[in-house]
């Protein structure tokens, strides 16, 4: 639950507005969210206007689905599908409501935006068609179900709307109950024959047809009776897509058949469509009660389902939940967001412009390369859909990307980023309940990814635990701890130290606490967990097996001891090694928060006299570099609830401050989470992504790369060059010809970027030099770097070589910009990046101390051509056919017919403007925010290609290259 800033790798995010050290913290919504499930897509046959619903809305599109907007709140908590009869009217089928009394169906006015309810309608509706006298007839389902006597998919049955007298009527005659069970079935699916045979596909029961007012089963022998979605084929034989894949019958007199040849086996089909010219395709995904990769697919069939292709290209997604085929001949897939395919299933791109409809996010991290992943853990709809999983975004949040091939559990319970960008996600798959037995617990499972999010693979070495892996943590020495309700059968915490192979023996029974709370580790490496019985356990050792004792022992009420016993949470201030401990059972009636000083390291608990009392407990803490201290409250007491802070150092006396009031919403933020920008971000599932409105940490401590440390033969005149941590923040360098820095030779602040070139005459030839960098923000300056020293090369007889140029000419009446090379660097080193386009011509400029009449030869490896030329005081090396994305050294001999000069490393990796050797979010952050302007001395770095403007073109270029990497 505790995220702590410094496992926190990430690059630039947002340029918001200040906020003072001392001002309350303030937040801002994401505009874009990761995206809701979109559940149901359908087409007004009248106008052709498409309609798509999430969980919670319904939005519209009129130009094909190229932008969408939402339509008014249609009252509903959770939307089940969407239908439009062939006169155009609108309905939303209503699994529960927000409004009193429930509405089980709502029905839209297009010329007004408003959602209506359809009075006396049932609860629960999940299928909806028109019959040929123009009544509805609707289909009921639900899995909220978790009673000893029922299974998971059961319904009301079926009930029919005349529009006219607005009466409904049961229609349940013949309709067979769920075998071994006394319930109807889930109405997964109604259509018609082309007769205007009423048709009903049910989750337990086949097929059913409805003759008169009497259901029947229609067809014989159909192989699996749970059926998802019915369609027709375009020679009018009716398809069932069940959980097993798809048969077909010819008319209700005959027998089914299976028509899977090419899907895969045992996956669940769960939507079909066909479009005009007659192609049909399948949506597959798996049920939250079944054991499968949440991948989805997308199969097509040009045979009326003889044989089936894969027709997945392009999608990157979960569960299909809906496809549909619009008359434009765009395919419409519904799954986490909306997805257009304009080539018959082709190829498949995200496609809900205009709107955002956000998903449950509970968790969030950052990786190295500035990259957001976000932990969703959906409810709505029960069972009926998976919980989310993983989103990505490359972007600063712009677009995301649903990241879930290979996992299989589907209620997520956390999310961690290691210091390798190694990603863990821990899971819980639900498992049905069977007659006689109680609720649905899970099977808990623990995945790794180490590509970025692309493929994750479940870890089998871990103990399995009874119910969920609930904390995932590294500690400061590198191993990775995973906490779990192990309960009484193994130890509720392991580790592993090459990221693969667990050790289960670290806090064995019977003494162990039992299930786990919470999880944290301080800069010494001990190891803190807190437990449901047995209070917090540390070890001292590293978290080495047999190592954890109790350090507030005693199961009392109230306590015997001064400190939470029961569900206990540890949190520790990386900082300053001060423990918060929350939980229940302590020594002070009401009070559920307590601390420890830094120098006893847990131990000595002192209650927080001013904390909430009676039920308050902390969701996330978050601890600031400036002492702050934010913490998520939860409480039954509405008005308890909130974000709260408060300033180190901490005592008994110590207040917190209720800066945001969260009403009635218990559960605001789940988890908080403060970049290495110094950005605070709130996640809750009733909340979405916010980030703070400024920064809430200094900035963290620069990584000096040029000139390396202990570098010797330095030019007077280099370029020094460190790590970027946020192009939001500026720099201040340092040079000294002592390690103390009490003889300064430069101190110069407000630096920009990256990298500072120094002028001539500040440094002298054959001297040692000290150096270090030190950021700041609003909030002020962070702290120094580690301090690197140099040594200058010594003064050469005759010409000697000042420095070397990459010069490129910007536009079409070209000025011509230098980008400094550091020379001191091999091609395997950090090197200097050359960010604009190459090209054929382009030039590196050798400079010297005095006029060259022999140019000498140029060589350059291991690509490309290199010819030279004399200019005055210079050597202009002028490079053909060096591709992009390339290291390359050039060698230059004999100037003047003697002279040698050290061979020159650098790298081309147009878009690269921060010389990170990568191109990621905060290139494109860079470029932007320069758009507008001419190219200038001061910018030219950002016109990567030498238009002499900065404008969409090199956004649009810099964007194209995100996440590449010179090799």
């Amino acid at each position: 639950m505790i995220r702590k800033s410094g496992f926190a790798l990430a690059a630039a995010l947002w340029l918001l507005a200040s906020c003072a050290l001392h001002a309350q913290v303030s937040f801002t919504h994401l505009a874009t969210q990761p995206p809701d499930n979109i559940t149901s897509i359908v087409t007004d046959p009248t106008s052709g206007d498409l309609y798509a619903a999430s969980t919670l809305t319904v939005i519209r599109s009129t130009d094909q689905g190229v932008t969408w907007k939402k339509t008014s709140n249609t009252g509903a908590l959770n939307v089940n599908m969407l239908y439009v009869t062939p006169g155009g009217q609108l309905y939303a089928a209503i699994d529960k409501s927000t409004s009193v009394p429930n509405v089980g169906l709502a029905q839209y006015n297009e010329a007004t935006d408003v959602w209506s309810p359809v009075a006396g309608a049932p609860l629960n509706i999940t299928a909806l068609v028109e019959d040929n006298a123009g009544n509805l007839v609707a289909g009921t389902g639900t899995t909220g179900n978790y009673g000893a006597s029922n299974p998971i998919n059961l319904g009301t049955g079926l009930y029919q709307y005349n529009v006219a007298g607005g009466t409904w009527s049961t229609l349940n005659s013949g309709l067979p109950f769920v075998p071994t069970y006394s319930v109807f079935p889930y109405i997964k699916s109604l259509t018609k024959t082309p007769g205007g045979l009423v048709l009903a596909g049910t989750y337990g029961n086949g097929v059913q047809q409805l003759s008169g007012a009497i259901w029947g089963a229609y067809g014989t022998g159909l192989n699996n009776q749970f059926v998802n979605t019915l369609a027709f084929t375009a020679t009018g034989a009716l398809l069932a897509g069940t959980d097993v894949g798809v048969s077909t019958v010819a008319n209700a007199a005959s027998a089914w058949s299976t028509v899977s040849t090419g899907l895969p086996a045992n996956k669940p089909v769960r939507t079909l469509t066909i479009n005009a010219t007659g192609t049909l395709f399948a949506g597959l995904g798996f049920y939250v009660y079944q054991n499968g990769n949440l991948a989805g697919d997308i199969y097509s069939s040009m045979d009326d389902g003889a044989s089936w292709q894969n027709a997945s290209a392009g999608y990157v997604g979960a569960v299909v939940y809906a496809l549909h085929a619009h008359s434009s001949g765009n395919l419409f897939l519904g799954s986490a967001g909306i997805w257009k395919s304009a080539n018959n299933g082709g190829l498949w791109s995200y496609s809900m412009s205009g709107v955002s409809l956000a998903s449950q996010t509970v968790k969030m991290m950052k990786n190295s390369a500035g990259h957001i992943f976000v932990l969703a853990r959906n409810t709505l709809l029960g069972t009926r859909l998976p919980y989310a999983g993983v989103f990505r975004s490359t972007d600063n949040g712009v677009n995301w990307q649903q990241l879930v091939n290979g996992i299989k559990a589907h209620m997520l319970t956390d999310l961690f980023i290691d210091n390798q960008d190694n990603i863990w996600v821990a899971g819980t798959s639900v498992i049905p309940n069977a007659p006689g037995t109680g609720t649905l617990l899970g099977n808990p499972e623990l995945y790794k990814s180490s590509n970025n999010g692309l493929t994750w693979v479940q870890n089998t070495s871990i103990n399995v635990a009874s119910k969920s892996y609930t904390f995932i943590r590294q500690a400061p020495s590198g191993k990775i701890f995973v906490a779990s309700a192990f309960g009484t059968s193994g130890s509720n915490i392991s580790s592993t130290t090459d990221f693969n192979t667990f050790d289960n023996t670290l806090n064995l029974p019977p003494i162990n606490g039992y299930h786990t709370f919470g999880l944290a580790m301080n800069s010494a490496n001990n190891v803190f967990l807190g437990t449901e019985t047995n209070g917090i356990m540390r070890s001292t050792s590293g978290g080495n097996p047999g190592t954890f004792v109790s350090i507030t022992t005693g199961d009392s009420n109230p306590g015997t001891i001064t400190g939470p016993i029961g569900n206990t949470v540890p949190m520790i201030d990386p900082y300053t090694g001060t423990m918060l401990a929350d939980g229940t059972h302590g020594s002070h009636t009401g009070i559920n928060l307590y601390g420890s000083a830094p120098a006893d390291n847990g131990g000595n608990m002192f209650p927080f006299l001013n904390f909430p009392t009676y039920f308050a407990r902390i969701a996330d803490v978050a601890f600031a570099n400036t002492g702050k201290v934010y913490l998520n409250v939860q409480s039954s007491q509405f008005p308890q609830l909130g974000f709260y802070e408060t300033q180190m150092p901490l005592n008994t006396n110590s207040t917190f401050t209720k800066t945001i009031n969260f009403g009635t919403l218990s559960y605001y933020f789940d988890t908080l989470y403060i970049d290495k920008c110094g950005y605070l971000y709130g996640v809750g599932s009733n909340a979405g992504l916010n980030i703070s409105n400024g920064h809430v940490n200094t900035v963290a401590q620069s990584v000096l790369s040029a000139p390396a440390n202990g570098s010797t033969g330095v030019s007077v005149t280099p370029t020094f060059g460190w790590a970027l941590d946020c192009i939001a923040d500026t720099y201040r360098i340092q040079i000294s010809t002592a390690s103390d820095f009490s003889a300064i030779v430069l101190d110069q602040a407000a630096i920009a970027a990256n990298g500072y070139p120094v002028l001539p005459g500040t440094l002298s030839a054959g001297n040692t030099y000290y150096w270090r960098v030190a950021g700041a923000n609003n909030l002020g300056s962070g702290a120094w770097s580690t301090a690197a020293s140099f040594t200058t090369s010594a003064i050469p007889s005759g010409l000697s070589l000042t420095g070397v140029q990459s010069r490129k000419s910007h536009g079409s009446s070209p000025l011509t910009f230098d980008l400094p090379i550091d020379t001191n660097v091999t091609i395997t080193g950090a090197v200097t990046v050359e960010p604009r386009v190459i090209g054929n011509g382009h030039i590196i400029a050798f400079q010297f101390s005095g006029s060259v009449n022999i140019a000498g030869a140029a060589s350059i490896t291991p690509v490309g051509s290199a010819s030279t030329s004399v200019a005055g005081s210079e050597v202009l090396v002028t490079l053909t056919n060096v591709p992009d994305n390339q290291r390359v050294t050039i060698s230059l001999g004999n100037i003047n017919g003697t002279l040698q000069v050290p061979p020159v490393s650098l790298g081309f990796r147009v878009g690269d403007v921060n010389n990170s050797r990568s191109v990621n979010s905060s290139d494109i952050s860079a470029v932007k925010a320069r758009s507008g302007l001419l190219t200038d001395a001061t910018n030219f770095r950002f016109d990567v290609n030498a238009s002499g403007a900065i404008n969409a073109s090199d956004i649009s270029a810099v964007k194209a290259r995100s996440g590449l990497v010179l090799p």
